[in-house]
């Protein structure tokens, strides 16, 4: 025990004592070398027993432990100093073990939490945390350890009293020599002064940002070097950029190149200056905008300054009048077209000076189809907004239309409906071709957007209008598809008061004519009537040797007055709409059986064959009987008196397409070709040398047929005969079934006689 030195000699012969209890020796203590240095060491030993259990020799090892414990010293004093700068500190200081248990908190912690150091030992760490914060907390701990980097958490910890207010938590970990984690420090900042700044300030800034946000105007907001620190919503929305791109950049961007330097001068000199805000561009009605797309647009905007310090912010409201502008635009030419249309009655060059006005604000070119009274399609003008392009213009104009063919505007004739291409393709422009040379006047046209509107008057088909845009900049949409509507609308109503006016002139002109035929026509029963009256009166009261004849002659002219006088009623009837049909079921066949009958004593008289060639399966017609007979009476009695003495007449019928075909046909004298698309004309007839009527039978028969939902035509050849042909309707299975004998037994009995 010499050599121990006297402050470790207790401790020495305590663990000497009890080896001999325990038969184990273990003591930590210092001793002087010969030297005289003081050394630690770790002595460790056994005790050994005789049989009777004395012991007998003590036996073990002696370690030089002095750098061990003078490390453990020196931890232990850091360990001191880090205690008592951790318990001086205001922030919380903890320590935790690698696997995040904590092993240490200092005083503050205590004092925040209310809980004891035992208590937060382990993972009672985590119990203060915020319910919504822990799991963020523990996820934030799990990705720090995996990277080995610094723990960073703003949380929220309950105090003692259970309010909870913000912290900031960081922590570092300590890395041993094989670069593994083997403890964690941190400290625990209270930063509840800062958030509650910071919400206020975000609370600042959202009221400011949603009053900002709400404007469907562009807001935008400038530093001193005019970039871009603020912009909002609006300012999206009409420039096509999000925030991120613009905030930054100079404000310059948002508006064409050629305005760029001369619009920074001006806002240069309004900073400057003493006003405090007004409108940009006072000399001008509006300003530019540039979209991101490179589109331009009309905008009006203001302007406005703060001083805030040092630093002067401007911000510009702008609003895009795009609309407003195309609305006026519109308008205008609407106006204008009203004026035009309003200003004439002769259509054809009214509708031509509106095409002009439609090349010149609103399409690249334009087409003006209408429909004549004839129901035939005819291209009236083709407009472009470019002068160079007249021959092209001619040659649409002059191209002939097939209906039956593919065309422009067929949609719009056809379902009398609107119709917009946005994007025309080279595919649809084939289908619209009618042939290679109207396909190469198409694309000569370079068109890109097209528009077709029909011109309806109270459901009336009139005509159509075509809008085409070969400009890359102007698509068609939905708005200019209303305008087109609008203005078509406009012209349709033109061209019928300009068709009202031909009428009411035709009208007036037919009264003159119809005077004429009357005064005429009627002349001669009338003379012929007065004299025979003067023969009956020459011949006195001799009933018994007075001849017949004259009686005969009375009775034919009055009879022929009559049916003039009924041609004109009828005529009158059609021409104001009011021509009623009476449908019923009816045979085919037996018509053909009742108008021969009728009309076989005038072919007889005439030495004229009157016949019938009709299919033996024609089948029931749904049509009004007594105007079918004044069809057939009309068409037989112009075959009759048409034809020479021994000539024949033929009349019969076949069905195909769910309709019945029925002709009359002649053996005459024929009509020739210029005449026939005259024949249907009102008080027109192929000879005028002794007139046999006014004219007015095959208009008549026309009205009727077209009535009943059919057509007529003729076919003629000179010298060889006349066939005129008319359709009328099957009857279906739904409507009425017909009443008395069948028609088909006359028709085999005729042909029996």
């Amino acid at each position: 025990m010499t050599h121990v030195v006297p402050e470790d000699r207790k401790v020495a012969k305590r663990a000497f004592d009890q080896a001999f209890v325990s038969d184990n020796f273990n003591v930590e203590c210092r001793i002087r070398w010969a030297d005289e240095s003081i050394h630690w060491i770790s002595a460790t030993g056994r005790v050994y027993r005789n049989p009777q259990g004395n012991p007998v020799r003590m036996m073990g090892t002696v370690l030089d432990v002095t750098e061990q414990k003078r490390a453990q010293e020196e931890l232990q004093r850091s360990e001191r100093e880090f205690r008592q700068l951790a318990e001086a500190m205001p922030q919380i200081v903890w320590a935790t073990t690698a696997d995040g248990l904590n092993i240490y908190f200092n005083q503050q912690w205590v004092d925040y939490t209310g809980l004891t150091l035992e208590e937060s030992y382990g993972e009672g760490w985590i119990t203060p945390f915020h319910p919504d914060d822990r799991q963020r907390a523990w996820d934030g701990w799990q990705r720090a350890t995996k990277h080995r980097d610094i723990y960073s958490l703003e949380c929220r910890l309950r105090r003692a009293d259970g309010v909870y207010q913000w912290w900031l938590i960081r922590g570092v970990p300590l890395l041993n020599a094989n670069g593994e984690i083997s403890k964690w420090f941190g400290t625990c900042t209270d930063i509840e002064q800062i958030k509650a700044a910071e919400q206020r300030l975000q609370e600042s800034e959202a009221k400011f940002s949603g009053i900002v946000s709400i404007s469907a105007d562009a807001i935008i907001s400038i530093d001193e070097e005019q970039r871009i620190t603020i912009f909002n919503d609006g300012a999206e929305q009409v420039f096509g950029y999000s925030k991120a791109e613009a905030i930054g950049t100079p404000l310059g961007n948002l508006m064409p190149e050629r305005f760029r330097k001369i619009h920074r001068q001006h806002v240069e000199g309004f900073a400057s200056g003493p006003v405090t805000a007004r409108r940009v561009g006072d000399r001008l009605t509006t300003i530019t905008g540039l979209r991101k797309n490179g589109e331009e647009f009309p905008a009006e905007a203001a302007i406005s300054k703060l001083q805030v310090g040092n630093k002067t912010i401007l911000t510009v409201a702008l609003r895009d009048i795009t609309e407003r502008k195309r609305f006026e635009k519109e308008q205008q030419l609407l106006a204008e077209a009203g004026a035009v249309l309003g200003a004439s009655l002769d259509y054809d060059q009214t509708l031509a000076t509106v095409a002009h006005l439609v090349v010149r604000d609103f399409a690249d070119w334009c087409m003006v189809e209408v429909i004549d009274e004839h129901g035939v399609i005819r291209r009236l003008k083709v407009v472009a907004r470019d002068p160079s392009k007249a021959d092209l213009c001619a040659i649409l104009q002059d191209m002939p239309i097939d209906r039956d063919g593919p065309y422009l505007l067929r949609g719009a004739f056809e379902t009398k409906q609107s119709f917009l291409i946005k994007h025309l393709t080279w595919e649809q422009l084939e289908s619209f071709a009618q042939g290679p040379e109207h396909l190469q006047s198409l694309r000569s046209m370079s068109p890109i957007s097209v528009m077709g509107v029909p011109l309806l008057r109270q459901e009336r088909l009139l005509g159509a209008l075509a809008f085409i845009s070969s400009t890359g900049s102007r698509d068609y949409g939905e708005s200019e598809l209303r305008l087109a509507e609008a203005l078509a609308e406009r012209v349709a109503m033109a061209i019928e008061n300009a068709r009202l006016y031909r009428s009411s002139v035709s009208a007036t002109h037919l009264r003159d004519q119809v005077i004429g035929v009357v005064a005429h026509d009627l002349r001669n029963p009338l003379s012929t009537i007065l004299t025979q009256l003067w023969t009956l009166r020459r011949r006195g009261a001799e009933a018994e040797r007075r001849s017949p004849k004259p009686a005969q002659v009375i009775e034919r002219a009055a009879m022929r007055m009559n049916r003039l006088i009924q041609d004109l009623l009828d005529i009158a009837i059609m021409e104001s709409g009011q021509l009623t049909i009476e449908r019923a079921r009816l045979s085919a066949s037996g018509l053909i059986v009742e108008a021969v009958d009728m009309q076989r004593p005038l072919a007889s008289a005439s030495s004229l064959e009157l016949r019938i060639e009709a299919d033996s399966d024609v089948p029931e017609v749904w049509g009004d009987r007594d105007r079918l007979l004044q069809v057939f009476e009309n068409l037989i009695g112009n075959a009759i008196k048409f034809t020479k003495a021994g000539g024949s007449i033929t009349v019969g019928a076949t069905s195909r397409d769910h309709e019945v075909i029925f002709r009359v046909a002649d053996s005459g004298s024929g009509i020739a070709p210029e005449n026939l698309p005259r024949v249907f004309d009102r008080f027109w007839q192929a000879t005028r040398a002794n007139r046999q009527g006014a004219g007015l039978g095959l208009p008549i028969t026309k009205g009727i047929v077209e009535a009943h939902g059919g057509r007529i035509w003729v076919e003629s050849t000179p010298n060889r005969g006349t066939t005129f042909s008319f359709t009328i309707p099957q009857a279906t299975p739904e409507q009425g079934r017909p009443s008395g004998p069948s028609g088909s037994a006359l028709l085999e009995s005729d042909r029996a006689a």
